[in-house]
């Protein structure tokens, strides 16, 4: 196959690692269109075979000027199969009215678009008929849509790194938070609240693995904490590629952290960066019970109500230098192990039904 990856959202690169590696693991050539700020979070050990920069910010005039530019790579490279990397935003609805008939494929980042958006019945279905979600638990979530082929993946591929400092001194321990720092989707305050009235061992950090948005709240709280740059990190800038995954390397745990009243949005269509992230580093997961329910994450998970019941845990694992044999073991007698096995899965959606899209 020769492959064009579209990603016009300037975000989820994460992604692209992932189906690069499984296409090009599969003798498949492979292209990237994107927005020209993602380009630079595309490692040189990814195996392109090119890359068409697009603007950021995609006005009316932008917009048509990308599609003919897209239009041009297709035909030029000859591209026979669109793998679109953020299929629910207005730009793709755009494209998709120009884009050639060709075998293409959506990533959907919100599985419920597949049954409630018009979008998606009205406009995308007459060139995408085949979609992946990014888990096997939000496949059972949805329900059966007749009209469309849809399979999981999981994008847990990241393209490895040499560590960078800082590196992690034998005697801490880091418990990692990754993501932008914005409190109206995950529960800092709670957290920042609570340790600085009941103290951890010093050499537990928290990592606030994301660019740090300043609330004044959140800010008040880590200053009377006393603990901000000590035992809480954060960042005032975004993170390149090695800095941030040298961190995510040397974490001994996973806290999305996510606030309870996004946890049904989160929850049931749509899964967090920071789920990948862990599986794709197997890591364990502190993770609020209301997330049980997916089947992914059990085995790698420990579970709390309450910052309580958190504290207790995190206090549990260091007492075993964060050490947790059975989830060692779950990890490697999982699929997240067998990346053989999941790229020839991918490769296989990808690859059937071409003439699906010409119906």
């Amino acid at each position: 196959m020769n492959v064009l990856i579209i990603e016009l959202g300037g975000s989820h690169a994460e992604c692209i690692y992932s189906t690069v590696h499984f296409l090009t693991h599969n003798h498949s050539e492979v292209h990237v269109a994107c927005n020209e700020s993602l380009v630079r979070l595309l490692p040189e050990s990814l195996q392109l075979s090119g890359i068409l920069d697009l603007p950021d910010h995609l006005n009316f005039f932008r917009q048509i000027r990308s599609f003919i530019k897209i239009r041009k790579y297709i035909a030029d490279h000859q591209i026979d199969t669109i793998i679109i990397n953020t299929t629910e935003i207005k730009v793709v609805r755009n494209l998709s009215l120009v884009l050639p008939r060709k075998n293409t494929i959506g990533l959907v980042h919100n599985a419920r678009k597949l049954k409630n958006s018009s979008t998606f019945s009205k406009v995308l279905y007459r060139k995408i008929k085949k979609y992946l979600v990014l888990s096997d638990y939000l496949l059972t979530e949805i329900d059966p849509l007749p009209k469309y082929h849809v399979s999981s993946f999981y994008p847990i591929y990241f393209p490895k790194v040499e560590v960078l400092a800082p590196m992690k001194p034998a005697n801490e321990y880091w418990i990692t938070i990754p993501g932008t720092v914005a409190v109206e989707r995950r529960d800092y305050l709670s957290l920042v609240n609570y340790i600085s009235k009941h103290k951890f061992p010093e050499n537990i950090k928290f990592i606030f693995l994301g660019k740090f948005k300043e609330r004044e709240d959140l800010v008040t709280a880590l200053a009377d904490s006393g603990l901000w740059h000590s035992q809480i990190k954060t960042f005032d800038y975004q993170l390149e590629y090695n800095e941030f995954h040298s961190y995510i390397q040397q974490s001994d745990l996973m806290l999305p952290l996510i606030n309870s009243e996004a946890n049904g949005f989160y929850g049931n269509t749509r899964i967090s960066g920071t789920f990948n992230l862990g599986l794709g580093y197997k890591k364990p997961f502190l993770l609020n019970r209301k997330y049980a329910s997916n089947k992914d994450l059990s085995c790698f998970s420990h579970y709390y109500d309450s910052m309580e019941e958190l504290a207790e845990i995190i206090l549990h694992l260091y007492y075993q230098n964060f050490k947790d044999p059975v989830i060692q073991d779950a990890y490697q007698e999982s699929i997240f192990n067998d990346m053989e096995r999941m790229s020839i899965r991918f490769y296989d959606f990808v690859k059937t039904d071409q003439d699906a899209v010409l119906v």
